[in-house]
């Protein structure tokens, strides 16, 4: 039996930094993760919110907290009680529409899209790790059926809200990859990441049939729910950014503890930007870059949720 060390408890955060102001800009650590975002410099949102305001009147809100798991966690709540979990960022994101400031009128599309579930894989791993062994057949059962339920319960509410014609899920990310993963779990971890991508487009395939048969006027009635692909697709970005990045393996520092507290001693490399990961676990800012312009883009085109010409 393999006796793995507890991996960090905090994923690829998308957050725009929530977690930075929530902690008086103390964490993430400002010295090594650029201005509260979870890696070198600007995310997917930061380039996607860029890209739409140059080119449509569009706006983006990021309600994201970095460590937030879509199913709320006690060890969340105890250890980093600054973090706001899905079930709060989508209550804040509804009372925001329902008030009317994020407004809602005949002229404006309200367009979720949801990217969560990282943490509430790393968390199940880091449970069983605490034990010396890998996850059971079970508990990687519940795992997936518990981030399915938690996931499509949010966007349950999202299609709801008045202003709201589509509502999308984001894949998980290939967390398999990551430098924390360690090469002997990534298997399991790659087919447990590709079940929870199917039972999610499962999902939204039955809530899509749901809101097709409400009645005209109803609430959720002729709105649209997308799953956004396979992780695949990201995972096939890291050999199609340009440059070629040049080390897809080894992180540009290693963080051994976890990004929601203070790691004395952090330095990262000179090059992050060579690095597909700049820390073992959260992706570098060049790769986001790809996954806003060369992969969440397309896709919302294609879906025809954003004009062609972006």
């Amino acid at each position: 039996m393999h006796h793995l060390p507890p991996p960090p408890v905090a994923l690829a955060a998308t957050e725009p930094g929530n977690v930075f102001r929530a902690t008086n800009s103390v964490l993430p650590d400002p010295k090594v993760y650029w201005q509260g975002r979870f890696t070198n410099g600007y995310n997917w949102v930061d380039y996607l919110n860029m890209t739409l305001s140059n080119k449509v009147k569009a706006q983006v809100l990021n309600y994201a907290y970095g460590g937030a798991s879509a199913c709320s966690s006690a060890y969340t709540a105890t250890n980093f009680p600054f973090v706001r979990e899905m079930d709060g960022q989508t209550a804040a994101f509804v009372a925001d529409v329902q008030s009317g400031k994020i407004p809602s009128g005949k002229n404006t599309r309200i367009i979720p899209l949801q990217l969560i579930g990282g943490n509430d894989v790393l968390l199940g791993l880091t449970a069983a790790a605490r034990s010396g062994r890998l996850p059971t057949e079970a508990e990687l059962v519940s795992l997936v059926a518990a981030l399915v339920r938690c996931r499509l319960g949010a966007l349950r509410a999202y299609t709801e809200l008045p202003g709201v014609r589509d509502a999308v899920l984001l894949p998980l990310g290939p967390i398999y990859v990551a430098p924390v993963v360690p090469a002997f779990m990534r298997p399991m971890v790659k087919e447990l990441i590709d079940t929870i991508d199917a039972r999610l487009e499962e999902a939204v395939a039955a809530l899509q049939a749901e809101l097709d048969g409400r009645p005209k006027g109803a609430p959720g009635a002729g709105v649209r729910v997308h799953a956004l692909g396979g992780n695949s697709w990201i995972a096939r970005g890291s050999s199609l950014t340009q440059p070629p990045f040049a080390n897809v393996t080894d992180p540009c520092f290693w963080n051994r503890g976890s990004v929601l507290r203070l790691t004395p001693g952090l330095v990262p490399c000179a090059d992050p930007e060579n690095y597909l990961f700049y820390d073992d676990t959260h992706i570098s800012s060049r790769f986001h870059k790809w996954v806003a312009l060369e992969g969440v883009v397309p896709r919302l085109q294609q879906l025809r949720i954003l004009p062609l010409g972006i």
